[in-house]
């Protein structure tokens, strides 16, 4: 837009031109299909793009090129696919060209696409259509083309088979060779062998030829004698023969535990073998047609077990476990194994217990008193053999511990003999022992004998080589059963003995020269509970016992005096001289 004004303010009316300006060409765009270099047996591919964009005059058309040369011209900003002219069969290049409408140009980068109009070849030369064939049958023909990508061999049932297997599959051309070979073993009938060749370009050629397959072959069936196994778990128990019988003519053939050695003719019914052996069999017809190699496990065990030895409890034992631990050696069997042991008690079945190691049990509940048992060993074809038979004493009951004397809290001294009753039925020994505090951290023995005692001496000890404090007995009482009862006491020990002491009423002589001059009281004092004794002038007369306080003799006389304690401790004697005169 624009206008002028002269000097004299005279005003041009404004005026306006378009101006259009592009100095930029398309922005890049790309190629999107066909991919490069693939194939495709349309003469006409549908090319496709990415549409090319233009910020100032905008697209304006796009030139298409078949080999470098223009084939069409296509208008429109947004449009990105175009259908080719008719390309031949051959390998061509393509590319896009973006105009804008200013006239400036994008090119695209180049692709090929390659054009297959001719069909692959596809040929069966052998077996000839309608061949009867067995066994491993080698396929020959054609499978080929200039842009080769695969052939599928492959067969099924029947003139118009409803479903196909594959025989092989390769991506190597064959002109005029083996195409595959083909295992018919086990097939019998009409069977269609499909070839089918595939090129690069997605098209296909199939050829299919009808064979006749012969595989029958014979079959092989196995008897025995006894007809089933007369064992446990599958196992014949006695001895057992063999028969082999083919359906059809021919020769048949055997070997034990292995189809890698010397296969036996078959001819007359022969014996099975001792133990767990595979039986390997099959039979051939007269046109060689060959069963395959069955086989069936014959298991025969003609033996009993060994014996097994009886172990633990002892013969004749004593136990205080109602369920006691049974323990035995294992048993062997060298043909069908251990399968498991039965457990009598007394004669009768108290349990089975499976495994071939196992040798230990524990048995059911036992009351008191005195039980049989025995281990049977049974193998695995129901073999049995017996152990020898072994006693166990069942005792629950606890035996006797009683102390009668010193009793319980009692004060002693010297050589004390413990009384009371240490007894069982089925008595084994009784232990009396002594330990320091009313909870010993440790015992001493004082005798450990095996005879019992009712009611008398369980033992003595001499408490002078132990010192004054608080002891415990302990006495244990053990029967054969291993069950024990327990009685415990505490002694207190006094080794020392009393000391008395003597006062007077006056506490001193209240006269002279040592003389009482007053009526004199004496008292006698135990430093321990007990006893005192007293007598004047002398020691070999009777004794007094002390009651309360004593009045003094007339005279110049000496008294001599004593205390003895509750556990027997005597002081040695004293004496004071003490003179009255009233």
């Amino acid at each position: 837009y624009y206008y002028s004004v002269d000097t004299a303010a005279n005003t041009e009316a404004n005026k306006n031109l378009a101006i259009k300006v592009d100095t930029a060409a398309p922005a890049t765009f790309t190629l999107s299909s066909p991919a490069d270099n693939s194939w495709t047996t349309n003469q006409k591919p549908t090319l496709i793009w990415t549409a090319a964009t233009d910020t100032s005059s905008g697209i304006a058309n796009y030139v298409i090129k078949i080999d470098g040369a223009n084939d069409q011209t296509v208008s429109g900003a947004t449009l990105s696919t175009v259908t080719a002219t008719t390309l031949t069969e051959a390998s061509h290049t393509w590319q896009i060209i973006a105009i804008d409408n200013a006239g400036n140009q994008t090119s695209s980068l180049t692709r090929t696409v390659k054009v297959d109009l001719a069909n692959p070849i596809a040929t069966i030369s052998a077996p000839a259509n309608n061949a009867t064939v067995n066994g491993l049958v080698t396929i020959t023909g054609t499978a080929s083309d200039t842009n080769f990508a695969n052939y599928k061999l492959e067969y099924g049932a029947g003139a118009s088979p409803s479903s196909w297997t594959t025989i092989t599959n390769p991506t190597t051309p064959v002109t005029n060779g083996t195409l595959g070979a083909w295992d018919t073993i086990g097939l019998n009938g009409d069977y269609t062998i499909r070839l089918t060749v595939n090129d690069n370009a997605v098209k296909s050629t199939t050829a299919t030829i009808l064979v006749h397959l012969d595989n029958g072959v014979p079959a092989t069936t196995i008897t025995t004698s006894p007809a089933a196994a007369d064992g446990a778990n599958g196992w014949f128990k006695s001895a057992t023969t063999i028969t082999l019988t083919s359906s059809k003519p021919g020769t048949t053939y055997y070997q034990w535990d292995s189809t890698g050695g010397a296969w036996t003719t078959y001819t007359i019914p022969f014996a099975a073998q001792q133990g767990n052996h595979t039986l390997y069999f099959y039979s051939k017809d007269a046109l060689n047609n060959a069963e395959t190699a069955k086989n069936q496990a014959v298991k025969v065990d003609t033996v009993a077990p060994g014996a097994t030895t009886l172990s633990t409890p002892a013969d004749n034992s004593w136990t205080m476990n109602q369920k006691p631990t049974l323990i035995w050696t294992a048993a062997t069997d060298t043909s069908s194994g251990i399968a498991n042991y039965v457990i009598k008690i007394d004669g009768a079945n108290d349990q089975t217990v499976s495994g071939a190691t196992l040798s230990t049990v524990t048995a059911t509940s036992l009351a008191d008193g005195s039980h049989t048992w025995q281990v049977v060993a049974v193998d695995n074809a129901g073999n049995q053999t017996a152990s020898a038979t072994r006693t166990i004493r069942v005792d629950r009951t606890s035996p006797t511990a009683m102390i009668t004397a010193p009793a319980n809290d009692a004060i002693v001294s010297g050589l004390i003999t413990i009384t009371g009753t240490a007894s069982d039925t089925n008595f084994a020994n009784y232990k009396l022992e002594y330990g320091a505090g009313a909870s010993p951290s440790s015992w001493t023995t004082i005798t450990n004998p095996t005879t019992p005692v009712t009611n008398g001496t369980l033992g003595t000890l001499d408490t002078n080589v132990l010192g004054s404090g608080d002891f415990t007995i302990r006495l244990t009482s053990t029967d054969s059963a291993a069950n024990t009862a327990t009685m415990s006491i505490l002694i207190h020990i006094d080794t020392v003995p009393p000391t008395t002491t003597l006062s007077t009423s006056p506490i001193t002589p209240d006269g002279t020269n040592g003389w009482f001059k007053s009526a004199t009281t004496i008292t006698l004092t135990s430093s321990e509970p007990g006893t005192t004794y007293y007598q004047w002038d002398g020691t070999g007369g009777a004794w007094t016992t002390y009651t309360g306080a004593l009045a003094a003799q007339q005279g110049n006389h000496t008294l001599y005096y004593y205390s003895v304690d509750t556990a027997a401790n005597t002081e040695a004697n004293k004496n004071l001289a003490i003179k009255v005169d009233t």
